[in-house]
């Protein structure tokens, strides 16, 4: 956690802050807009505490249960392979809470903001930078083998998706944090994996 703070949290926060971009963490970036258009034409602007918004929250919850209840039934459900990072005790699912949040907040900053506006700024083509954002955002997850890097490109694009139907970074967050709060700490409780 703390290398994730400190690399995808404070260094975004400081090249943000170091190229007058911090407004961006709050404000769709102007380089972002003609993306957000192609976006918004192909899927619809959300509104991320609207009806849509709390539907992929449930969304997401609901899948959770579901993916647990067929788990604790003898099935491998999810694609890569999370085992390292899931909890084994009660004691360990605070930290894997904070890990899923953590995830949710800093890589989001990295991935959705940071790195694609800087590939905007050097290439003129913010699609670049988030297309190029979410293959990195894959590999990153290469802990999880082939199958979980591929599954992790396509959350990578969904969720800029979100962030760019939205126009809300916030809500690329809260539903980061909601997706690895589900495999982390729900499934586990649910499914019966998570001892005493």
């Amino acid at each position: 956690m703390a290398k994730a703070w400190t690399a995808f949290g404070a260094g975004s926060l400081t090249l943000l802050a170091a190229s007058g971009q911090v407004r961006a963490i709050v404000d769709l970036p102007p380089p972002f807009a003609a993306a957000r258009t192609v976006v918004v034409t192909w899927f619809g602007a959300i509104d991320p505490i609207g009806p849509m918004g709390l539907a992929a929250l449930g969304g997401v919850l609901l899948g959770g249960l579901v993916a647990a209840a067929l788990e604790r039934r003898g099935r491998k459900v999810g694609l890569g392979d999370v085992e390292r990072v899931l909890p084994r005790s009660r004691a360990e699912l605070r930290w894997a809470a904070a890990l899923a949040v953590t995830a949710g907040i800093t890589e989001e900053l990295f991935f959705r903001l940071l790195l694609p506006l800087l590939i905007a700024a050097v290439t003129g083509c913010a699609v670049a930078g988030f297309a190029v954002a979410c293959v990195l955002f894959g590999l990153a997850h290469r802990y999880q083998g082939p199958a979980g890097v591929v599954a992790t490109m396509a959350v990578g694009a969904l969720l800029t998706i979100v962030y760019l139907s939205t126009g809300s970074l916030w809500a690329a967050m809260a539903l980061h944090a909601a997706i690895d709060l589900n495999a982390v700490v729900l499934r586990p409780i649910v499914s019966g994996r998570v001892s005493s």
